[in-house]
């Protein structure tokens, strides 16, 4: 088979190395491992001639003998309105698979589509142009408020375009993958979308997270992000969808009674600022940690150092970081929502995401109780072990093979 993969995401100057860009880069890097009969396309599509770099350094990665790199500076968004197939860009494909919510139409071979959540369906509010509480907040950091504004209005200008192309993706393509049974039941309840032209492929997570009982290096990243406690640990978008507001309030109903801080760490875009206006209303300064963007080399030691990782997003279509926490020897509190309780299991605590009580109390659970914390650390070291990059891939490409002989 050719079977053409559109890597765009994953190869833009600047883009974030999410849950999406860990995604295509370990399928990629496991489909070279396994598959030694097809050809594989990779194809960019950007206007910028500055992404060309990010996309040499991207391919630089996957690099193997049936991988092929095509870039094509053609107007993305002018070939996604005009529904041009992807041939005219890539040649003839038996496959070509959008790994990131949408697909190009084909000519003549199978287009897949994976679908990693919907939130930006459910969660209308965050997406809302000109919403009256976040530009108020904004417009209290002068400085900064044309260029986080503007930051504000592009994050909703392209969720807006991912709803268009999500719906004509998943209405033309051949096979949708789900990353999670919760976002399967998603794309049926909302597109009314056949059941079997579903599969669930679960998401694996990388073999850098272990438990790590070096002190020195956990002692280093520490310093490096002004941790001086033992710490909670949140690491995601600072979005308005993971609740981190209720998480600080949380956070300050037990502040009192713990010898911690609390660590968010992720980019600071424009939700940041009313973040810290938060904390700056609840005098939780010192002890509320933003740690900005934190490199994939210092991920391990930071979750492995937490006391605790808490992730209490509203709608999580699967929640890398929680196995990524439990992988790394850290007990979970996390979001009785979304696809959260199907990848924990009994591992972790799950809390309700709209109660500030709730999320307290699961947290000072586990802080005042060694017994649970000892218990939920084993039965997540063997919850994570049953999601892995190779599992992934195998069942990647034998949907491809399943797509192209029907």
């Amino acid at each position: 088979m050719r079977i053409g993969i559109d890597v765009t995401s994953a190869g833009l100057l600047g883009g974030e190395k999410g849950g999406v860009y860990q995604y295509i880069l370990n399928l990629l890097l496991q489909l070279k491992e396994i598959d030694n009969e097809n050809e594989y396309i990779l194809f960019f599509n950007f206007i910028r001639g500055k992404h060309i770099k990010a996309s040499d350094e991207f391919f630089s990665l996957v690099r193997g003998k049936r991988f092929k790199k095509i870039i094509s500076q053609f107007p993305p968004q002018l070939r996604m309105g005009l529904k041009l197939p992807i041939e005219l860009f890539i040649g003839k494909v038996d496959i070509f698979h959008g790994p990131a919510h949408w697909t190009s139409p084909t000519l003549f071979g199978k287009s897949i589509v994976t679908i990693h959540d919907l939130a930006y369906w459910r969660m209308r509010r965050s997406i809302e142009m000109d919403n009256p509480d976040w530009i108020q907040v904004l417009r209290k950091y002068p400085l900064k408020y044309e260029e986080n504004l503007r930051l504000y209005r592009l994050r909703c200008n392209f969720l807006h375009q991912i709803k268009r192309y999500t719906f004509r993706s998943l209405k033309q393509a051949s096979m949708i993958v789900a990353n999670s049974y919760f976002t399967k039941g998603e794309i049926i309840d909302i597109f009314n979308i056949p059941e079997d032209k579903i599969k669930v492929i679960h998401i694996g997570i990388s073999d850098r997270y272990t438990p790590i009982r070096d002190e020195r290096l956990l002692y280093s990243v520490r310093g490096r992000y002004g941790i001086k406690n033992n710490y909670i640990l949140y690491i995601g978008a600072i979005d308005p969808n993971k609740n981190l507001i209720p998480l600080i309030e949380a956070f300050r109903e037990i502040k009192g009674s713990v010898n911690h801080q609390l660590v968010i760490a992720g980019e600071k875009g424009w939700y940041y600022y009313i973040l810290r206006e938060k904390v700056k209303e609840l005098r939780l300064e010192e002890d509320v940690i933003f740690t900005g963007f934190v490199p994939d080399e210092d991920l391990p030691a930071l979750y492995a150092g937490a006391d605790l990782f808490v992730l209490p997003s509203f709608l999580e279509g699967f929640g890398i970081p929680v196995l990524e926490a439990m992988a790394s020897g850290t007990p979970v509190v996390a979001a009785n929502a979304g696809a959260l309780p199907e990848v924990i299991g009994d591992a972790g605590i799950l809390v309700n995401p709209f109660s500030v009580q709730e999320i307290a109390e699961g947290i000072y659970r586990l802080i005042s109780n060694s017994h649970l914390t000892n218990e939920l650390i084993k039965k997540g070291l063997d919850q994570s072990k049953k999601f892995n990059w190779q599992k992934v891939a195998e069942e990647t490409l034998a949907l491809y093979e399943k797509s192209y002989y029907v």
